[in-house]
């Protein structure tokens, strides 16, 4: 009996073999790599992650920002949010959980279509990959897309500001810089020898704001930055001296000689406030007003310091005497 041998036996791969496969086999690697959410699993948040979030002592900013740049499938029902109350969510991280869920399920109008069949009745394979969504408009700079909104506010500038609806329109109240001064109590404070206290007081150009309405219950519009409802906000009245006018924001003096910072609080009416689309919402005096000229003050960031802070604006106007009973 002849035996043979396998000549190749004991042979190395030529170098060239070697390098072909690995291609091949990374060329492969990066295909299934591509098919994403086949392979790898990306986190969704739910509401018990929210709640593992807030315990753990994260700042609102960071767990809202985790909210707008994660996938999301929270539950909104009355029940879900109060036991979210109770586990120590604030108000703002809540409502920024709603608003990506109204936001996500708007957004499953552009989940991919079957394809239509070809002129030969052939239906062609789905293309696995990323769905790419459309633009958000050039006309909106914030980024926010356009979403579906209630008749009461269609048309309003989507746009962090405070609006004034009249004839349909919607007209926009722009902020003024608040110029605190030392404006009385000199005199009274040189004959009581600094017993009697100066005050501080916030000014603005003009008699009357530009903005007058015509009835003494006004409605306002807030469109604010998502999961921040207007409630730094408040009114004050302010009293009109010569060509200004003017708000009492501190004093100084007195007998402890101390300063105190804030708004004169018989001068103060607090808001009432509605949501009533992701970041608009419906805001009121919580009293009626008199004729006057008024201002909401307050700051669209988060670093707002409290009323009549720093980098605080007045949005100003006006209740005249002839309006509407």
């Amino acid at each position: 009996m002849v035996c043979r041998t396998n000549v190749n036996q004991g042979r190395r791969r030529p170098a060239s073999t070697t390098v072909l496969l690995l291609v091949f086999l990374l060329e492969n690697a990066s295909g299934y790599l591509r098919a994403g959410p086949f392979l790898l699993q990306e986190e969704v948040l739910t509401n018990e992650s929210v709640i593992e979030l807030a315990k753990a002592g994260l700042s609102e900013s960071l767990i809202i920002s985790k909210i707008r740049k994660s996938k999301t499938a929270f539950k909104h029902t009355t029940a879900d949010i109060i036991r979210l109350k109770k586990e120590g969510v604030s108000d703002q991280v809540i409502a920024a959980m709603i608003d990506s869920g109204e936001v996500a399920a708007s957004s499953t109008l552009a989940a991919v279509q079957p394809p239509a069949p070809s002129a030969s009745g052939a239906v062609p394979p789905l293309a696995i990959g990323p769905v790419v969504l459309p633009v958000a408009s050039q006309s909106h700079p914030t980024g926010q897309r356009q979403a579906s909104l209630p008749e009461e506010v269609a048309g309003i500038d989507q746009e962090n500001g405070v609006y004034y609806k009249k004839d349909g329109k919607f007209i926009p109240i722009f902020g003024k810089p608040i110029a605190a001064t030392n404006t009385g109590g000199f005199l009274k404070r040189g004959l009581t020898m600094g017993i009697s206290k100066i005050r501080m007081r916030g000014q603005l150009p003009g008699k009357h704001a530009q903005l007058q309405v015509t009835d003494r219950d006004p409605v306002f519009y807030f469109c604010m930055p998502e999961g921040q409802p207007p409630e730094n906000f408040t009114i004050v009245e302010m009293e009109k001296k010569d060509d200004r006018r003017q708000f009492e924001v501190g004093s100084a003096g007195g007998f402890s000689g101390s300063r105190s910072s804030g708004l004169d609080i018989a001068k103060v009416y607090q808001i009432l406030i509605e949501r009533i689309a992701p970041r608009i919402y419906r805001v009121r005096p919580d009293r009626e007003l008199d004729d006057g000229e008024y201002g909401f003050v307050g700051s669209f960031t988060y670093a707002s310091v409290g009323v009549a802070g720093a980098g605080e604006k007045v949005y100003d106007f006006g209740v005249p005497k002839l309006r509407k009973k």
